[in-house]
């Protein structure tokens, strides 16, 4: 059986984000958040790779789980999605936010899980225009902040500012996997798409919350 480590997942993740049409994976992550879209790409991905196993989303009110046959989990996954300018810079309100949310995910997780073992993970995406977006009113999510923030910094100053800051903010949770999905063009717009991959995720490592322990 295929251990489901971090490595696979991103290894699963970088594949299945390849499958979306040319500037289908831009457009999607201008006119919303991402996180759903590539979940579910994901899971497709691992349940065409994985017969053996059952994946599974929303079960029990988790993004994505690898199951036995028998329901049993062997790998838990939860994901968030936000943007670089939420977080290139630690003094952002964002960053301590989303921080928050993941550990949070992560002690839903391992809460659902009640001592089972398997593998806890979280997946943070942050969408990045490498260009200013167009003015379309109502069309571009968050376009007045990603302008703003390209007002600012230039836009690579902006992604390591990200990978810097998130760096900090999520090893102190578990091991953490970074890399990058280019997400090709949709309005004139260039967007890669930074992603974090935090686990397996050891609940002594949550500090100041209570964990359930095998």
């Amino acid at each position: 059986m295929v251990e489901i480590t971090a490595e696979f997942l991103a290894k699963s993740l970088e594949e299945a984000a390849s499958t979306f049409d040319d500037g289908e994976l831009a457009y999607t992550a201008l006119t919303s958040k991402v996180e759903l879209p590539l979940r579910d790409r994901l899971a497709w991905r691992l349940h065409t790779t994985l017969p053996d196993l059952t994946i599974a989303r929303e079960w029990r009110r988790t993004d994505l789980a690898v199951l036995h046959k028998e329901s049993r989990p062997v790998a838990l996954l939860e994901a968030k999605a936000l943007y670089t300018f939420d977080i290139a810079t630690v003094e952002r309100a964002n960053v301590k936010k989303y921080t928050t949310r993941v550990k949070n995910d992560l002690l839903k997780s391992l809460t659902l899980l009640a001592g089972q073992p398997a593998a806890v993970y979280a997946l943070v995406l942050a969408t990045h225009p490498l260009d200013p977006p167009p003015v379309l009113d109502g069309v571009i999510k968050y376009r007045s902040a990603m302008q703003a923030a390209l007002n600012r910094s230039p836009a690579d100053e902006i992604l390591n500012g990200a990978q810097t800051v998130m760096k900090q903010s999520l090893e102190p949770l578990g091991p953490t996997l970074h890399g990058f999905l280019d997400a090709g063009k949709a309005f004139d717009t260039r967007v890669v798409i930074s992603y974090w991959i935090v686990g397996p995720v050891d609940p002594k490592l949550l500090d100041g919350i209570p964990v359930p322990t095998s």
